[in-house]
């Protein structure tokens, strides 16, 4: 699911009128519907990245897999496993990777619970994006082997392979000395200025090379993407499914969603990059409200579902204004390319900014508002005490006041007004 936000028009002479409407775009992403069990729960300092870069794709057929692609701390599903399940899980993987038509299993797990691996399999390893969705499975009780399809042949696969190691490696070299939350909210906002959100092409649009390679992707696409970059700068990453509201194409409701958890400084955080690429007053836009954010916060309209409830709880706080200086809803404007008069937590701060660049404002100039911790009531006396600065500033002549609004997020709503003289 994507989800757009698009303003509304604001009218006034003396009286401005101000609503709100939030619209979206919907896309289909898978979700791993599994059985929850314990949370998962690491405090680790940033641990060796997995050698996925230039050894990434050394699947060969070689009959154990790297010990890379099963570190706990980065291969999260493999962690939730039974150790019955983590052997299938490494012999599936092993068979992708060496692109076996048929995998031979161990006979311990039942249909239900090779479901479970083989999705933890994709869900952890977001470089395999060879992998058709529909597999079978040979056994009753037990299943004794899978049969996997694939979406390419032998050389296709290995020549993009070879394009998205050189794609993730050239931004993971960019990103060298600089701290981890740089490192993120740089994968952050490139991920949101490149890709479109399409499922048209022959994956889906459900992987990384789809996001990375050919710009066109879905959820799953952006959160496979994120997660194959932030592992490779050495930030534990989990690809995390369940479900989303919003306003889409097909309706409000709730819908197939994928984000991510990530840890940062031995803190736990979601980051739906997804709902990051969307639009402010029409204009794309990278937006911030999905980037860093609390189970508190991100359950007001995303569900984790299946293994993904076990992921790490969390909970810290992240302050994006302390942390990179500016307010995020101010950074999506300024990457949509306006420019922000004003970052106003009260009504009154408004008028008093108006009045002192009332001249400016008569000229044209645009006037791009945050505000801030405003309830609905004091929006719209924010936009009329704006309007009545302008009229005090010029007595006796007609001043009207257009523009449009919109919500940023539940505390915050944005506007861009101009003003008229008669």
């Amino acid at each position: 699911m994507r989800r757009k936000k698009r303003s509304n028009d604001v009218f006034g002479g003396i009286v401005g009128l101000l609503f709100l409407i939030v619209l979206g775009v919907g896309g289909f992403c898978y979700i791993n519907d599994t059985t929850p069990g314990q949370i998962l729960d690491f405090d680790t300092d940033q641990a060796d990245a997995p050698s996925f870069i230039g050894g990434l794709f050394d699947g060969g057929s070689s009959s154990k897999v790297s010990s890379d692609r099963l570190d706990p701390q980065f291969h999260l599903f493999y962690a939730l496993l039974s150790p019955e399940e983590q052997e299938d899980y490494e012999r599936i993987l092993n068979g992708m990777l060496d692109q076996r038509t048929k995998v031979e299993l161990s006979g311990k797990n039942s249909q239900d619970s090779v479901s479970r691996i083989f999705a933890a399999v994709l869900d952890d390893q977001p470089d395999i994006f060879w992998i058709a969705p529909n597999y079978s499975t040979i056994g009753s009780d037990t299943v004794r082997s899978v049969e996997i399809n694939y979406l390419f042949g032998a050389d296709e696969i290995e020549q993009k392979r070879n394009e998205m190691d050189r794609a993730v490696k050239e931004i993971v070299d960019s990103l060298q000395g600089k701290d981890a939350f740089e490192q993120e909210k740089a994968v952050y906002d490139l991920l949101c200025e490149r890709i479109v959100y399409d499922g048209s092409g022959i994956d889906g649009g459900q992987t990384a090379y789809s996001a990375l390679i050919e710009g066109r992707t879905v959820c799953s696409g952006y959160s496979r993407a994120f997660q194959l970059i932030m592992m490779q700068l050495g930030h534990p990453c989990s690809y995390a499914s369940g479900q989303a509201q919003g306003v889409t194409e097909n309706g409000s409701g709730w819908e197939a969603h994928a984000w991510n958890v990530v840890q940062l400084d031995d803190a736990w955080y979601n980051v739906d990059v997804t709902w990051g690429d969307s639009t402010v007053f029409d204009t794309e836009a990278v937006l911030y409200r999905g980037f860093n954010a609390t189970d508190a916060l991100m359950s007001t309209d995303h569900e984790r579902q299946g293994l993904s409830v076990q992921l790490p709880n969390c909970t810290t706080e992240f302050d994006f204004e302390s942390r990179f200086g500016n307010d995020p809803a101010a950074a999506s404007l300024e990457s949509a390319g306006l420019q922000v008069s004003l970052v106003a937590d009260s009504p009154d701060q408004v008028a008093s900014d108006v009045a002192n660049r009332a001249s400016d404002l008569a000229a044209g100039e645009q006037y791009v508002l945050v505000l801030r911790n405003m309830g609905q009531a004091e929006v719209d006396s924010a936009l009329q005490g704006a309007l009545d600065a302008m009229a005090s500033a010029y007595p006796g002549r007609s001043v009207s006041q257009s523009g449009s609004t919109q919500e940023y997020d539940a505390d915050t709503t944005i506007a861009q007004l101009q003003y008229e003289l008669s």
